[in-house]
């Protein structure tokens, strides 16, 4: 299992699942982080654009939803598109769960390559806009278990 620690708004930081959840040190792990306060997700398997997946294909992590319901007891409200792509099939998916979309407003690039440097950056140039809200998108940052 990979751990993302993701940014889900700026006050509310969300622990990332990236696969499923089978070791027992994993499931302390999630109850640990949901334990703590955070938001705790699943990314969508294999991280495709959903816009291009069939219905039953993006249900495919459907078990892996119903595992964590099983470990917190809690169904996942969010679910963020990867790639920020989605069409009306996405959205009625995300609806049938009972799940919001998510996107993001800022990207700080390292997802696409930027070092650390020019993300600082990119994170300077957004503070002195003084925005009311940012929702990030930062995917590096990850743990390795």
């Amino acid at each position: 299992m990979v751990v993302l620690f993701d940014l889900l708004a700026l006050i509310h930081p969300s622990l990332l699942l990236d696969g499923c959840i089978y070791e027992e040190e994993d499931v302390e792990r999630v109850k640990f982080a949901y334990g703590q306060g955070h938001m705790v997700r699943i990314a969508h398997l294999g991280h495709k654009d959903l816009t291009t997946l069939s219905r039953r294909h993006k249900l495919r992590d459907e078990p892996c939803r119903r595992r964590l319901d099983r470990i917190i007891g809690v169904k996942p409200a969010f679910t963020r598109p990867p790639y920020g792509n989605y069409n009306d099939l996405v959205r009625k998916v995300a609806h049938s769960r009972g799940q919001k979309l998510v996107t993001w407003d800022f990207d700080s690039g390292d997802s696409t390559g930027s070092t650390p440097a020019q993300s600082k950056k990119a994170y300077d140039k957004l503070a002195k806009m003084h925005p009311s809200t940012v929702l990030a998108l930062n995917t590096r940052l990850t743990v390795r278990a």
